[in-house]
């Protein structure tokens, strides 16, 4: 289970990091670490809320401090519906971080700076929540992102290869690993210092299972949500009724 996509599997790869005596450091600190042994420890919350905070749950138990990405414009989910903001109010108790993962798809539709746009959504992250930050990963980042074709004046962009030169980048996209699995990394100390990219919805299920069946299973948790929210609040919608997803 060590290396499974489970919560178990999570777990049991943090661990490795402590025991290898890594220090999991805030993105915020980047220009100013000294440990030997870093993690940068980043969480993209692309479409299940409530999932970011079960892995949330598990760093607090250890000790490890996170950073949270949430979309403003996600297609699956609402960061400001009653329970998505219970979710991440109890993440932040847990003393994680909040910061903004933004859709750069949507800034190219209107001729707006992007450095503009990103300072609108952080502002709304701030007001909403009660936090100050200044840090963003972007979703599905283009080649300029990637290539470091863009500067942000004042904030910290996860994909900056002057800000982040001489740090291992490691994702878990679509449960696909693109470098040597995290547990390896941190028990033989393959990189003293990586960025590691964790999606909560892959680790969130009992056992592994495909990518698409953790899409559907999401997208029925999100609706499921809604409705509960419905149910309680809105007096037009009445019982409770079964929406099949073919």
């Amino acid at each position: 289970m060590k290396n499974s996509f489970t919560l178990v599997g999570y777990e049991a790869m943090l661990t490795e990091g402590l025991k290898s005596n890594y220090d999991f450091l805030d993105f915020r600190n980047v220009n100013s670490q000294t440990s030997n042994k870093i993690c940068y420890l980043r969480h993209d919350v692309d479409a299940d809320v409530s999932a970011a905070l079960k892995v949330a749950q598990i760093e607090s138990k250890l000790g490890i401090k996170a950073t949270y990405f949430f979309m403003l414009r996600s297609p699956v989910y609402n960061l400001f519906s009653r329970a998505n903001q219970n979710y991440v109010e109890n993440i932040l108790n847990l003393n994680h971080n909040l910061a903004l993962h933004f859709d750069e798809n949507f800034s190219c539709q209107y001729d707006i700076p992007l450095q503009e746009l990103i300072a609108r959504e952080l502002k709304i992250l701030e007001l909403n929540f009660g936090i100050k930050t200044n840090v963003v990963s972007f979703h599905q980042p283009s080649n300029r992102i990637l290539m470091n074709n863009i500067k942000l004046t004042n904030v910290i962009h996860t994909y900056d290869k002057e800000l982040f030169s001489g740090i291992h980048y490691v994702s878990d996209s679509n449960k696909n690993w693109r470098s040597v699995h995290p547990y390896n990394i941190f028990k033989k100390s393959i990189y003293n210092k990586i960025q590691l990219l964790i999606h909560p919805m892959w680790w969130v299920q009992s056992k592994n299972i495909k990518t698409r069946a953790v899409w559907k299973k999401t997208l029925i948790n999100n609706f499921e949500q809604t409705q509960k929210q419905l149910e309680e609040t809105e007096g037009a919608f009445g019982k409770a009724f079964r929406i099949k997803l073919l």
